[in-house]
């Protein structure tokens, strides 16, 4: 993976020793052996546990990809992205306020697709592979795109046409079923780090994209601050689906493996860095944690101060958030890639 990988490497190890993480190489038969270079011998960073069950991510010994250990217990769960990425469902004042947040945060996602989808030359054809309930091929179409969406369940294909009306296909978003070459841009906003292999949906993607077609992927990446200071409380961990945890590095030789070349790649998403960082140090504040305890969830009055609580802290986390994305060490990436 090269001096850079190695060096994050290290860095995690340290700063998870100091938290109290055991570090050690070994080659337990449950790790299996790395999906990138087939090497049995792992070291353990951390444990993750606060959001389901417990969990180790794992360093390959060799070229450093960070897994954790054992697969997906929750593949078909909703996942946990960030506080900003999610609808809610309720009228009251506090649910207004956090799809507003919702709203701003994806604005800056989509300006990344929208500038891969609508480069000269391009008809603004888009397959969405983010899954979900639709919303980010509903907004794209705002922008006069033509979207198809890969939805898991027939549940959220109901739910994406009458909420979004956008109309979509049920499949697994790792292996879209459609053959053809006839989009301009395949995207992947969500999911990404829970895929058995990443490298399928890669190589599934670059055939169904047109002469001079894009991908565009969001990961999250493990080797920012926020992770290297806050560990196993990351927000961006992603509780029990996730099977990866991405640094910028390895997407680089993912997409070189898999036959891309990158474009462009940015980490600057203040907002949504900001939003990590707020969701790491203050788990219990999270607004999308909070709803999703639905049979524990406080009053209307509650609520809204409490998410008002947390814009303060997200307000307050944003010079923080503007330096780490310029240093290219937030924890929001975003890659455009193409096919060689």
């Amino acid at each position: 993976m090269g001096k850079s990988s190695a060096v994050v490497s290290d860095a995690i190890v340290a700063i998870s020793a100091s938290m109290g993480a055991h570090a050690h190489a070994t080659a337990e038969p449950l790790a299996g052996t790395c999906p990138a270079c087939n090497s049995p011998d792992f070291e353990s960073i951390l444990r993750t546990g606060d959001r389901g069950e417990s969990r180790t991510l794992i360093a390959c010994g060799r070229c450093s990809l960070l897994r954790f250990l054992g697969g997906s217990t929750a593949s078909r769960a909703a996942t946990y992205q960030d506080a900003l990425h999610y609808s809610a469902a309720g009228r009251c004042l506090a649910d207004r306020l956090f799809r507003f947040l919702r709203r701003v945060g994806l604005q800056t996602k989509l300006r990344f697709v929208g500038s891969a989808l609508f480069r000269k030359g391009s008809d603004g054809v888009v397959l969405d592979c983010s899954g979900g309930d639709g919303s980010v091929a509903r907004a794209l179409e705002r922008e006069d795109a033509r979207s198809l969406a890969v939805l898991r369940s027939c549940g959220e294909a109901i739910e994406s046409l009458h909420r979004q009306g956008i109309h979509a296909v049920v499949a697994d978003p790792a292996d879209p079923p459609i053959r053809v070459p006839m989009f301009d841009v395949v995207c992947r906003l969500r999911g990404f780090a829970h895929d058995e292999d990443p490298v399928m949906w890669l190589q599934s993607s670059r055939k169904l994209l047109r002469p001079g077609g894009r991908i565009v992927i969001q990961a999250f990446d493990s080797a920012s601050w926020a992770f290297l200071i806050t560990g196993s409380q990351w927000a961006a961990l992603e509780g029990t689906c996730a099977r990866y945890a991405f640094r910028a590095v390895d997407l680089e030789v993912l997409l070189d493996f898999s036959g891309y070349r990158i474009r462009r790649r940015t980490h600057f998403f203040p907002l949504l860095n900001a939003s990590v960082w707020v969701s790491s140090l203050f788990p219990s504040l999270d607004p999308q944690r909070r709803r999703e305890k639905a049979e524990n969830r406080p009053t209307e009055t509650l609520t809204l101060a409490l998410d008002l609580v947390y814009a303060a802290l997200l307000a307050a986390a944003i010079p923080l958030a503007l330096v780490e994305s310029v240093c290219h060490a937030g924890s929001v990436l975003m890659v455009e890639a193409e096919p060689k």
